[in-house]
């Protein structure tokens, strides 16, 4: 599983989404056969026997279960799909704040969202009114910072300076994210 997973995040980090997408079916326990897999599909494994195992019927079943880099590796592979190589950066001594989800349009639920939690409080919401793979030219056109007293709307595909701060800081309970 390390090294599956260490290769599904050499795919995404290298750009090549549909190739991940289609790796992702037999690589990652979601997606597997729960007859092959051999335990619960919730469950992550450090090893899953290879087709040279003794026995023919623990072939591509896992094995080992715990907490491990296989956890570590699942969390940045969703972060990586969800939320993009790098939400925060510097531009011009300047900080930014930007989604840049790598999604096939099937991850998007019934209302065209899907939405992952930042920092354990910022519930980051993402709109796909197109509802298209969001690894082909598709982009944020704005954000919907929400906090307790207000609502500020920046029609950019980028957060800048102070607001970017300050949803580093866990001002904003929610981030609502539009793509077009």
């Amino acid at each position: 599983m390390h090294m599956s997973y260490k290769y599904l995040i050499g795919l995404m980090k290298s750009g090549l989404y549909d190739e991940y997408y289609e790796d992702l079916k037999t690589s990652m326990p979601p997606f597997m056969d729960p007859e092959v897999y051999g335990r619960s599909l919730l469950e992550n494994v450090s090893f899953i026997a290879t087709s040279n195992n003794p026995n023919p019927k623990n072939h591509g079943r896992g094995f080992v279960a715990r907490l491990t880099g296989t956890t570590s590796e699942a969390i940045t592979l969703l972060y990586l799909m969800v939320l993009g190589k790098k939400l925060f950066d510097m531009d011009q001594k300047e900080l930014t704040f930007k989604v840049e989800p790598k999604l096939k349009k099937d991850f998007f639920d019934e209302n065209q969202e899907v939405s992952i939690k930042l920092f354990s409080d910022i519930e980051i919401i993402i709109k796909n009114p197109t509802l298209k793979d969001t690894y082909h030219g598709v982009k944020a056109i704005s954000y919907e910072l929400i906090n307790d007293e207000d609502t500020i709307i920046v029609y950019d595909h980028v957060v800048r300076g102070e607001l970017a701060q300050a949803i580093r800081e866990k001002t904003f309970k929610k981030v609502i994210v539009t793509l077009g």
